[in-house]
């Protein structure tokens, strides 16, 4: 039985030696300097929230959702009761996943989901309703780069028509509709 010997130097080198075997030992590397990853470069925040209770909106206006029960949250990097926004401590690509079912009505025209980078519009999806008075559930995923201090994500819903509706928490005993969650995929 052969092994691979891994070998270090005070100067920081580590040498990979194919074991001395009959038969044919190759390791081959890439002629270029890279990083392997460890544990530490490919842990990072996660997490995932919902909403608990149906939310209030206003016809015609962005509300943000308010995704106030967290199922978990790895690093802290989520509040779910201030302000409703992912500002992870790790800066990376995101991979983000937000949903938002809207209780409509015979009157609701079209209803939007959108996802806001540090207070901006950064993705929208857009449902247009053709059967008046049936609930609907907007979702959006979108790979963002967050810088790891500052940046922070936020989702919002509007709904076109009619006076106020619902941001839907659950359809009957079905499953939570209104969803954010977010985990880093890879460093910066």
């Amino acid at each position: 039985m052969s092994s691979v010997v891994l070998a270090g130097s005070s100067s920081g080198t580590l040498t990979i030696a194919a074991p001395a075997a009959a038969g044919t030992n190759t390791l081959t590397l890439p002629a270029s300097t890279s990083t392997i990853a460890t544990t530490t470069d490919i842990t990072g925040p996660a997490f995932r929230a919902y909403l608990s209770s149906n939310q209030s909106i206003t016809a015609g206006v962005f509300t943000k959702v308010a995704y106030d029960t967290e199922e978990f949250d790895t690093a802290s990097a989520y509040d779910n009761s201030t302000n409703f926004r992912f500002l992870p401590n790790v800066a990376g690509y995101y991979q983000i996943n937000y949903s938002a079912a809207v209780e409509a009505t015979a009157t609701v025209s079209r209803a939007f989901v959108e996802l806001y980078k540090n207070g901006a519009s950064y993705e929208r999806s857009v449902y247009m309703t053709t059967v008046g008075g049936t609930e609907q559930t907007l979702q959006g995923s979108a790979l963002v780069h967050l810088n790891g201090s500052s940046d922070y994500l936020e989702v919002y819903q509007r709904q076109d028509g009619g006076s106020s509706n619902n941001i839907r928490a659950i359809y009957g005993s079905g499953p939570m509709p209104t969803i954010f969650s977010g985990v880093l995929v890879r460093k910066a």
